[in-house]
């Protein structure tokens, strides 16, 4: 692309003329004036006169109406003349910093995700795979652990959701192995400790209810009848807190792993930070994880994950992990 070279060249179109605007106050060493623009930036004409200024004062404004940032300062030191510059530092991008909530979500839509353009969106995510900061999890693949059917029913029953539609199917629950069919107005899906639930309305119970995807059978009908209940103002995930409440017990707690703690105990964290004394090793934030679920996970990942807090968290992982011991050592002592 010509867009350099003092020539003048009138079958540049507007936007490749302001793509050459840009790219020349980008790569100017100082500020360049309107007549400077002119002489050497292709698409304009240095002797056009008022024609000319009118057109890089359009370009001028349709950048800026981007958010393009143009500096400017005077070239004389009178402040009559004034010149054109993009500074680097405020035109490129911030880095792209995720949290693991959000990199679960891309990681998801990428999987469910099959329309036009795919070749290009895994691209873009495998770059974000590649160049993402090392002291954060990488995009790890938490839905996997879903099967297809259950991804299936996922969507199905967020787009009902989104459409405020009464969706049928077939559920389970962890008493009784004999599905029934459950008639729900959906409020939304979310993961929690390793599970996706569907939050919603139970109509023929009248009352909210949490559904555990993997106790669904067989297919989520979209039936013709719009949801009726008027939905709470908290959020879905805050609904389904509150429901397993009574059967779980929430806590807030920061963990210290190594790089080789699992993937599911890094990606269910809210916050990861690396640790302040040693950069190979990073601190899990939790806000209202399951006591059980985070007690259990950090056994089963032991010597690579440590409970900092709560005191009582660390106490039961030291006492289930002391009596590990005494058995094995008691074993052995028979053999």
């Amino acid at each position: 692309m010509n867009y350099h070279r003092g020539v003048h060249t009138p079958n540049v179109s507007p936007l490749e003329r302001q793509l050459n605007l840009v790219i020349a106050l980008l790569n100017t060493p100082g500020y360049l004036t309107a007549d400077e623009i002119r002489q050497t930036v292709a698409g304009y004409s240095a002797d056009n006169g008022e024609a000319g200024r009118q057109m890089f004062e359009r370009d001028k404004q349709a950048l800026k109406d981007l958010g393009i940032p143009i500096s400017v300062k005077s070239t004389d030191g009178k402040g009559t003349i004034p010149g054109y510059r993009i500074r680097k530092e405020d035109y490129q991008l911030a880095p792209l910093s995720f949290t693991s909530a959000e990199r679960t979500v891309i990681n998801l839509a990428m999987q469910l995700y099959t329309g036009d353009g795919y070749g290009e969106l895994q691209s873009g995510f495998d770059k974000l795979q590649h160049d993402h900061d090392d002291t954060h999890p990488g995009l790890i693949n938490f839905a996997s652990a879903a099967t297809e059917q259950e991804l299936t029913q996922l969507t199905v029953l967020s787009e009902a959701a989104a459409q405020q539609r009464t969706v049928t199917f077939h559920y389970h629950t962890a008493q009784a192995l004999i599905s029934e069919e459950r008639e729900v107005e959906p409020w939304g899906v979310v993961a929690d400790n390793g599970h996706w639930y569907c939050v919603g309305f139970d109509r023929k119970r009248r009352a909210v209810r949490v559904f555990r995807l993997s106790r669904l059978s067989g297919d989520v009908t979209v039936t013709e009848a719009p949801a009726q209940e008027e939905r709470p103002h908290i959020s879905v995930r805050e609904i389904l807190r509150q429901q397993l409440s009574s059967v779980r017990r929430y806590v807030s707690a920061r963990v210290e792993v190594d790089a080789d703690a699992s993937e599911e105990l890094v990606l269910a964290a809210d916050q990861v930070t690396t640790a302040p004394h040693n950069r190979e090793r990073r601190h899990l934030l939790f806000d209202a994880v399951s006591y059980q679920w985070l007690r259990d996970a950090v056994l089963a990942d032991a010597p690579h994950a440590t409970v900092l807090e709560p005191s009582e968290l660390v106490q039961d992982v030291r006492t289930c992990l002391e009596r590990v011991v005494q058995r094995y050592q008691a074993r052995e002592a028979t053999e």
